[in-house]
């Protein structure tokens, strides 16, 4: 009996460290395949806004929106709630989800991101390469705290059209959350 126990005992450690492995993050799918992540200089991503503006317009609101996010976030120990992997799927409709992934394969996104605390209604569509982010801000209401926050962290701010801004930071400004 106490050698079952013992075999049942380390099985289930193996299983435990397996579940961890498998978890990691190296594991997560991306939305795209990396191969197909995209950077831009700010004058291209506002090329790509202009090409794609009801399209981002779309994905802020249903990111803006969103019920289940908005209460992960009340709930979180998170700075960032990042959207790359098809983990978050679960925080959205089908359709929803849909026209998310779509507006990644157009235009080659790393991540979108929602601050948890901080500028946490503004909406962060953002495009990496090994130096620097370049990144699309979305925030409805013009809310000098939600901006300022995000000013301080992007070294080029500025305004393209209502609701949206446009800048670029140096990696260092992601924080923890970077992508795999």
């Amino acid at each position: 009996m106490f050698w079952m126990k013992k075999c049942l005992a380390i099985l289930l450690t193996l299983f435990v460290l397996l579940l961890f492995i498998c978890c990691d993050g190296s594991s997560m799918e991306l939305i795209i395949p990396q191969d197909q992540l995209k950077s831009y200089s700010i004058e291209e991503l506002k090329t790509v806004f202009d090409l794609h503006h009801e399209e981002f317009d779309q994905v802020a609101e249903i990111v803006l929106r969103n019920e289940a996010m908005e209460q992960f976030m009340l709930n979180s120990q998170e700075d960032v709630m990042s959207i790359w992997s098809e983990e978050m799927s679960i925080y959205f409709s089908e359709e929803e989800w849909s026209v998310i992934k779509e507006l990644f394969r157009l235009t080659g996104m790393n991540r979108i991101e929602r601050n948890v605390r901080s500028g946490k209604d503004v909406i962060k569509f953002l495009y990496r390469n090994s130096n620097y982010t370049t990144k699309l801000f979305f925030c409805e209401t013009n809310d000098e705290n939600d901006l300022w926050y995000h000013k301080q962290k992007t070294t080029v701010f500025r305004k393209i059209e209502d609701n949206w801004w446009i800048g670029y930071g140096a990696d260092r400004d992601i924080g923890k959350n970077i992508m795999p």
